[in-house]
């Protein structure tokens, strides 16, 4: 569980995930770009997964460069994505292995 008592993926033994918002693109978007970066996605695929929902609400409902402003405050204020990852989640690299061997086998 992560330090406010919420479940992980990792830990939802042989189940689906499910994560999302009230529109499920601004915040789960950014809750996928954050899973899929940690999980290794290149910033491409994070991206084009990112903008995927114009596909469902339509043209500029969301926009690359609402992603990479996020990015680019990750940068700005941790100085790298894995410092964003520890310090700002609050996830240990314990915690990232594990979901990564959970997500990614």
């Amino acid at each position: 569980m992560d330090q406010d008592g919420r479940r992980l993926p990792d830990e939802q033994a042989e189940r689906a995930t499910l994560f999302h918002c009230t529109a499920g693109k601004d915040r789960t978007g950014w809750g996928a770009a954050v899973l899929l970066t940690i999980l290794g996605a290149d910033r491409a695929t994070v991206t084009a997964d990112f903008l995927a929902s114009n596909t469902y609400y339509g043209d500029d409902s969301v926009r690359k460069n609402w992603l990479d402003a996020a990015f680019s405050e990750v940068a700005l204020k941790y100085g790298t994505f894995d410092r964003y990852v520890r310090d700002g989640l609050g996830l240990s690299a314990d915690t990232v292995a594990r979901l990564r061997a959970r997500l990614l086998t």
